[in-house]
């Protein structure tokens, strides 16, 4: 009967006005009702709806609701509807002061029997059970403001909300007490801060403190999620402070997440332009947040399998993590592209690393993500490193710092300092303090063993290292206790000023040149010293300082060539002249000069091409010298003996032999003499050689006397000889062509 009233206009006018009387009456705010109808077989419309709050501000606005009933049980509290269809539904929820209610206070109080995650402090009188087979809401809209909480932000802002565009289609809707359950085929929105929920379906239950989607499919701005949800908080005002507040489970199966996202419910997230593929568990709040099982994929090369924990987050240099990395792959392409939060510049990749191309990671890792330690196993092409050690960000410069075990497997040291083909794969075992990864700015202590080490064809063995690097400066004790090369350094090589400066002691107990291939002699050459140096140099022309060798023993063979001491010392003149001098138990040497030492060869090629091309060509130097060359010098040949049985076998020269004088290389002037007591030539023999050369731009003259040439000298078993006395040959070379 009533149904069959509520067909008529009037009674549906009647019915209009008592409504809003009774809903004025009851919640203490106007209510307009366009109209109302009620259908046959339970169904009920509403058209037109309008609800103000206390201050006359619309709060509710409703263009249409269907509803169809399908039973209620007043005993049981509980009604059922086949479907609840809502169209252009608009909420309007506001605060406007701290000591006041919100405005939607009363009408939450008719649905709720606990007010302790809500905005009202009562409990509602009435606890109805409504369940829909159907449920559905189009273009809509949800506003909740705030008025005495604003705040300028590119995320969500939660006090002051506004969902636009609101499209729900759902079923089994369920509304007991204070919780909410339903299927969501699909639900969408659009917030004012430009967050976009594309899709959203599973099966979904809220309550005041928890939040739970199973199945649940999220298609956002820019991301795609596969999951089971849960949110947990002690009330909704926690959302204001989702970062620290809300607790969260989610078991993610395979999903793509842009980073930026997450800017809208944490801002300083919105430069993370960072695309990652990943599934596995994530647990806990975006402040405090762990990971297991995960199984993430970034860009092309970057992979990661294993369990993460980070606290501290959204601020990335307050967040400290634990890593627990089964396998971890990336290169410096994706490192340099990962954008970081806050506006904070991407990594800075160091030269070194980009070279090592893809690197495998498997180990852990504890710290701030620029201050950690690490105990892992990483692999290159470049070799194998395992890491016991702290690496550290220093604040500034940006510059690395490191304590702690390093070890190398097959280390190609140089492809990674871009030293090859000299220097080859190194193994080593170090200890290291220091920072800094560039030789200009490297401040290191490092003592351990140098296993293996590929320098200029062979392999060094068995080499210890204890010294300090810093800025250019080495500083310690190496050792090298290799089957070729038993050897000791202690001392200090400084390449910090502009002129290097080298100021050591070694002993070299055994050096074998042909195995290290030092030598092209055919022989085995073995050499023992001991070396003292003190000299400043950036190369071969600028050397000032001393070396000297002492106990030197060379063998060859079966030969053994003893050197007591040698003294070679390189001194600054006047002006543009150099002084260098050697002084041993075998030879001195002293050269006076305005030259540079690497252009003497080619400035003698040049000198010599202008008398005989054919003896030029003998030289080899890459290209003629203009350079001025003008030398002074002073051989002395105090004992030659082993000299000549080394390097001229068959030749030996009597002690106290001398060569000197004069060159002008550039100008083809020279002035040269020698003399020699005797020489002998395999069986002839030489007495009182003398020598003099004088050349000018058009001729070298030389002038040689002989006081006696032997080819047979008188012994003993034979008193007849054979030579010739006071010979003198004088001889000019000029355009190839030798004159006697």
């Amino acid at each position: 009967m009533l149904i069959i009233l509520l067909q008529n206009p009037q009674v549906q006018t009647l019915t209009t006005r008592l409504v809003a009387v009774f809903v004025n009456d009851k919640l203490g705010t106007q209510i307009s009702i366009g109209r109302i109808e009620a259908g046959f077989f339970g169904t009920f419309f509403l058209n037109d709806l309008n609800a103000y709050d206390m201050r006359g501000n619309r709060m509710i606005g409703l263009k249409t609701l269907e509803v169809k009933l399908s039973g209620i049980k007043r005993i049981e509290k509980s009604i059922f509807f086949s479907h609840i269809n809502i169209e252009g539904v608009e909420f309007m929820l506001r605060n406007y002061a701290p000591d006041e209610p919100g405005n939607f206070q009363h009408f939450i109080n008719l649905f709720i029997s606990s007010a302790a995650d809500s905005l009202s402090t009562e409990k509602s009188p009435i606890s109805w059970k409504i369940s829909s087979d159907e449920f559905t809401v189009r273009n809509s809209r949800f506003i909740y403001e705030n008025r005495y909480k604003k705040e300028a932000s590119r995320a969500i802002d939660y006090n002051n909300l506004e969902i636009m565009d609101i499209d729900l289609l759902a079923s089994g809707l369920v509304v007991e007490k204070d919780t909410i359950s339903l299927n969501f085929k699909n639900f969408a929105f659009f917030e004012k801060s430009g967050f976009e929920l594309r899709e959203f379906s599973g099966r979904a239950r809220f309550s005041p403190t928890d939040l739970s989607v199973d199945a649940l499919r999220i298609i956002t701005n820019n991301s795609n999620l596969d999951l089971d949800l849960q949110f947990r908080y002690d009330s909704l005002s926690a959302f204001s402070d989702f970062v620290n507040r809300v607790n969260f489970v989610g078991n993610f199966r395979s999903s793509r997440l842009e980073m930026s996202d997450i800017g809208y419910f944490a801002e300083t997230m919105f430069d993370m332009t960072d695309l990652i593929d990943f599934q596995g568990q994530i647990t806990g709040t975006v402040a405090k947040i762990s990971g297991k099982n995960l199984d993430i994929k970034y860009a092309d090369n970057t992979k990661l399998k294993g369990m993460v924990r980070m606290s501290g987050l959204p601020d990335i240099y307050e967040t400290f993590i634990h890593a627990n990395i089964d396998e971890f792959q990336t290169n410096a392409g994706d490192i340099k592209s990962f954008a970081l939060p806050g506006g904070i510049k991407n990594i800075e990749v160091p030269e070194m690393i980009q070279r090592m191309g893809l690197v495998k990671i498997e180990g852990k890792f504890t710290g701030f993500y620029n201050d950690f330690f690490s105990n892992a196993v990483f692999k290159s092409k470049l070799g194998q490193l395992n890491t016991q050690i702290v690496l550290k960000t220093l604040e500034g410069d940006n510059s690395l710092s490191y304590n702690g075990d390093l070890v190398a497997i097959g280390l190609n040291a140089g492809a990674l300092f871009s030293m090859k083909p000299q220097l080859g794969k190194v193994n080593f075992i170090l200890n290291v303090d220091g920072n800094g990864v560039h030789l200009d700015s490297l401040n290191l202590t490092a003592n351990g063993i140098i296993q293996s080490l590929y320098f200029k064809g062979y392999n060094y063995k068995n080499i210890s290292v204890d010294g300090t690097f810093d800025k250019l400066v080495f500083e310690g004790r190496t050792a090298i206790k290799d089957e070729n090369l038993d050897f000791v350094f202690n001392g200090l090589i400084d390449f910090n000023d502009k002129m290097p400066r080298f100021d050591f002691n070694s002993t070299i107990n055994h050096l074998n040149f042909k195995a290290l291939q030092l030598s092209g002699r055919d022989s085995t050459g073995l050499l023992s010293t001991k070396m003292t140096c003190d000299f400043f140099a950036t190369g071969i022309d600028d050397i000032r300082g001393m070396v000297k060798f002492d106990s030197t023993v060379y063998t060859e063979g079966n030969h053994i060539y003893t050197l007591d001491h040698l003294l070679l010392e390189s001194l600054p003149g006047d002006e543009e002249r150099n002084t260098i001098k050697l002084s041993s138990d075998l030879i001195d040497i002293e050269i006076d000069g305005d030259y540079t030492i690497s252009e003497i060869v080619p400035a003698l090629k040049t000198y010599i091409k202008n008398y005989s091309g054919n003896l030029a060509g003998m030289i080899s130097s890459a290209k003629p010298s203009r350079q001025t060359q003008q030398l002074e010098f002073l051989i002395h040949l105090k004992n030659t003996d082993q000299i000549t049985e080394l390097f001229v076998p068959g030749i030996k020269i009597a002690p106290n032999a001398f060569l000197k004088g004069n060159v002008d290389l550039l100008e083809m002037q020279s002035k040269i003499e020698a003399e020699a007591e005797w020489i002998n030539i395999s069986t002839i023999n030489i007495h009182d050689w003398k020598l003099k050369a004088i050349s000018d731009p058009s001729k070298f003259i030389t002038f040689l006397d002989f006081n006696k040439v032997m080819l047979k000298e008188v012994s003993d078993s034979d008193s007849i000889g054979i030579g010739i006395d006071s010979l003198r040959i004088f001889s000019k070379l000029h355009s190839d062509t030798l004159y006697f």
